[in-house]
């Protein structure tokens, strides 16, 4: 298989590229696909297109159905999916299932990988469909950072025999096991009511 990598994303050209290279799967983070979605392009100019993938950050359920119609429109059967991943995770770690509509869900954990919710306050298992830390296990996470100790003992954490890495981002499970991604802990602005 042929990848080709972009190196700097440029509006203009992303015509050209899919022209010129065909793209069979494209992979790129809400922004690309917002370009995409207001381009005009030849019939059948995206058939080329068997998957498209989004991660990196939240997508809105608009901009996945605007992305889906446009696709439709120039001939492609591919349907938006979404990635879920990191660094420390060696990359992607769960798609959401094919056809799915709604934008959140980035899906069920790949094999031999393990999602674990930990409630915002007391760390310990969030229930269905409650907002929580994302922790990934796997053998594709990271054995930590060089030389960073006190970073490790930050980002690193056992949970029944399992390393899991604090991955930083808010999600929760709902009924059916898919994770859904909400968005990063940083963003994320905790108010109690006294």
């Amino acid at each position: 298989m042929r990848v080709v990598l972009i190196p700097q994303f440029n509006a203009k050209k992303i015509k050209s590229y899919i022209r010129k290279y065909h793209f069979n799967i494209l992979c790129g983070v809400p922004t690309l696909y917002e370009y995409i979605s207001k381009l005009k392009f030849r019939k059948n100019e995206l058939k080329c297109i068997k998957m498209a993938v989004s991660g990196g950050d939240a997508m809105s359920q608009n901009l996945m159905e605007r992305v889906n119609q446009t696709l439709k429109k120039y001939g492609s059967d591919a349907t938006m999916q979404i990635g879920y991943g990191l660094s420390e995770t060696s990359g992607v770690v769960s798609f959401s299932p094919d056809g799915m509509k709604v934008s959140d869900i980035v899906g069920y954990a790949f094999p031999d990988c393990d999602f674990y919710i930990a409630d915002l306050n007391t760390g310990k298992e969030a229930d269905i469909g409650d907002d929580g830390e994302v922790l990934v296990s796997g053998p594709n996470v990271m054995m930590g950072y060089l030389d960073e100790e006190e970073e490790n003992k930050n980002v690193f954490t056992t949970i029944k025999g399992k390393k899991y890495v604090r991955t930083g981002d808010i999600g929760y499970f709902d009924e059916n096991g898919l994770l859904h991604y909400k968005a990063r802990l940083k963003r994320l602005i905790i108010t109690r009511h006294m």
